[in-house]
């Protein structure tokens, strides 16, 4: 798994500013083509996917989420 960009709140947890936070999201976003950061709920859907038994196939591959940040 290669999550890009995704907004933890780690930030905050390092004594970041509100505004010092909201400039590196926005510069984050603008390099993404989604247009945004991810959310923890758009990695852990892959993660959920990749652990059932239905995705015991995929194997040995690096799976990019990260809005396309990877394709650009």
């Amino acid at each position: 798994m290669a999550p890009g960009e995704t907004d933890t709140g780690i930030g905050e947890r390092m004594g970041w500013s509100a505004a010092d936070i909201a400039r590196h999201q926005a510069e984050a976003a603008a390099r993404t083509p989604s247009g945004r950061v991810g959310r923890p709920e758009d990695v852990a859907w892959w993660i959920v996917r990749l652990t059932r038994p239905e995705g015991a196939w995929a194997s040995g591959t690096v799976v990019a989420v990260d809005g396309a940040a990877s394709v650009v």
